[in-house]
């Protein structure tokens, strides 16, 4: 078969087509096009490049792109070749026409952004073509189809990598460019700028030749003038700038100065800080063990044990004579209590009581240097220094997790400038103890006779300053309660002395043994009111009692009018809001001072007077 070039934008001409672009070339294929559909509009299951090539062999060419006609045969291919020649014209064209709408617009941006698409396009339409040849190729030789498909991946994969490459350096490119257009227009705009102001300079350099021959000497001194005047205005700046490098070098010199010393006070502040919460620990293990050592001594006196000896305290129950002895020997050579402590209760030492002290200091090896080369030197160096037995127990502590700090320790048995090398027996003979019911018991412990004598006596007078500032305070809160009491009983005495006492005011506060004001005589008061009893008349309302009492006065004054007449029947009806074993009690004829005497008692809830009286 003869292959011809149709362009290098076009596939070769399988088919015997013209390839000239006309119209009607261009008609057939747009024809060919609304025929035509793609596997994807087909519906057809289709294999990308990024899924496995065994799953296309073996699963999913069972569904083949074209499922009309037979595999791997001419006509099947030559409809293949047809397909990609009219997709390929397709893009060509719709892409030509794009550019030139942008071309005629003038923008650049947009005219390679089609170019990619255009690209795009036809690698995926290649991509389309390639998998069918493989399916094709695989079905007589699966192989084959394998390793064109592996082939084709690639070229794929690096066609595609280099337009991802080429677009970003399309990308820098035309960011380049703007940026150099706009460079250019700003150049542009200065030198338009110089160029304006130099026409203007010279027309009035132009101005003024036109005047006379003095102005023309005034011109030339002025521009003299000018002239120093910017060398002078150079020179300032240029010394300007020397003065402020100058000034700024001064001052980076001074902002270190400070920095040193801010350093050097966070140094000072950062030890202050350190000695002052060692401190603060250590009075606070002192308190705790203190409330320890008073809960003790309540359990003892709860369950009447004997108290046991105050040095040591509660360790005896804990410790043999031999430990007591250490202890006291230790105690005796001022070893650091918080060493002690940490000794005796850490756990980890237990396994190493055997090694302590082992390693003895030498001119060439000393805790010191020992701690340094732990921390941060080369530990094979260590074998020049010791045996072989002591570097397996100083390799075994660190496995087991031993910081450097307890390693120096147990093989050195110094600690902090002392000897602690015959503390071994004590190591974690009290773990799980807290340090801070340890450190009051051994401080205790540590001091004599007389300075345990003394510390007592210190708390003792503590505590009674406690105790009389306390008492001060009570006594003061006292006298100021008095002060407070005496006020309000003087503020009360003022407001009785004050009050405006009314009869009315005097008829609230009686008792039964008293007499109504304005009444009369006690021989005028009615013996049902002279009784010692109380007068519950504080539940009444004073604008009752003042009704009341009038209409006491008015019946009274009514009755003394027709008492000296005629004597008139009490009726019973006004006395029928009575209850029923009250007014049985009541005889038939009656006074009206009496009923409203009766009524008066009943308003004021006295059933049980009543019951007396009648």
């Amino acid at each position: 078969m003869v292959v011809e070039a149709s362009g290098s934008d076009s596939l070769p001409n399988w088919t015997g087509m013209p390839s000239k672009d006309s119209k009607e070339t261009r008609a057939m294929y747009a024809a060919m096009m609304g025929d035509f559909k793609t596997p994807k509009e087909q519906g057809e299951r289709y294999e990308t490049s990024g899924k496995s090539f065994d799953r296309l062999l073996h699963r999913e060419w069972s569904h083949k792109v074209f499922s009309d006609r037979n595999p791997s045969n001419r006509g099947e291919v030559l409809h293949l070749i047809k397909w990609l020649y009219t997709k390929i014209q397709g893009i060509a064209h719709e892409s030509d026409e794009r550019q030139k709408a942008h071309a005629e617009v003038g923008d650049a941006r947009e005219h390679d952004r089609y170019d990619y698409e255009f690209l795009a396009k036809r690698q995926e339409i290649f991509n389309h073509c390639v998998y069918e040849i493989c399916r094709q190729s695989s079905v007589s030789c699966v192989e084959r189809g394998r390793l064109l498909a592996y082939l084709w991946n690639n070229v794929d994969n690096t066609i595609r990598a280099i337009l991802v490459e080429t677009s970003i350096l399309q990308q820098k490119f035309v960011e380049g460019e703007a940026i150099r257009v706009d460079l250019e227009k700003k150049l542009k705009t200065a030198t338009m700028g110089l160029l304006k102001e130099n026409a203007q300079l010279k027309e009035e350099i132009q101005a003024l030749k036109d005047t006379t021959s003095d102005e023309k000497v005034e011109l030339v001194e002025v521009k003299e003038e000018l002239d120093a005047l910017h060398k002078w205005k150079e020179a300032g700046v240029d010394k300007l700038l020397e003065n402020q490098v100058m000034m700024n070098a001064r001052q980076l010199r001074v902002l270190e100065m400070e920095n040193v010393e801010l350093l050097s006070a966070n140094a000072r502040l950062k030890a202050v800080s350190e000695k002052s919460q060692r401190s603060l620990d250590q009075t606070t293990m002192e308190r705790d063990g203190y409330q320890n050592d008073a809960i003790n001594a309540r359990i003892r006196n709860k369950h009447n044990t004997p108290r046991l000896s105050r040095r040591y305290g509660v360790l005896r129950d804990m410790l043999d004579d031999q430990k007591i002895a250490l202890f006291d020997n230790a105690l005796a050579q001022r070893v650091d209590l918080n060493t002690l402590i940490e000794i005796v209760t850490d756990e980890q030492l237990v396994p190493y009581t055997a090694h302590m002290g082992i390693l003895p200091e030498t001119d060439e090896l000393n805790s010191a240097k020992l701690q340094e080369i732990l921390d941060h030197g080369d530990r094979s160096s260590l074998e020049k220094y010791m045996d072989a037995k002591t570097l397996l127990v100083l390799l075994n502590m660190l496995h087991h997790g031993l910081n450097t700090d307890k390693v120096v320790t147990m093989l050195m048995g110094r600690k902090r400038g002392q000897d602690i090398s015959e503390l071994g027996p004590l190591c974690g003979c009290l773990k799980g103890m807290k340090p801070e019911s340890l450190m009051p018991v051994l401080k205790v412990a540590a001091m004599s006779n007389q300075e345990r004598f003394r510390e007592l006596q210190d708390k003792i007078k503590a505590q009674q300053s406690d105790i009389t500032g306390l008492q001060g305070s009570v006594a003061q809160l006292e006298s100021e309660k008095k002060a407070a009491d005496d006020e309000e009983e003087r503020k009360q005495a003022h407001r009785e002395k004050n009050k405006v006492v009314t009869p009315l005011h005097k008829f609230l506060d009686i008792d039964w043994k008293d007499t109504f004001i304005g009444m009369g005589t006690a021989g005028d008061v009615p013996k049902f009111l002279k009784t010692n009893a109380k007068v519950r008349n504080r539940q009444m309302v004073k604008r009752d009692v003042e009704k009341l009492v009038k209409e006491i006065w008015a019946e009274k004054a009514m009755n003394d009018a027709k008492e000296k007449s005629v004597r008139p029947f009490c009726p019973r009806a006004s006395l029928l809001h009575l209850p029923h074993r009250l007014l049985s009690m009541l005889p038939s004829t009656s006074s009206p001072t009496f009923c409203v005497h009766i009524t008066t008692c009943v308003q004021l809830a006295y059933e049980p007077l009543l019951a007396f009286v009648l």
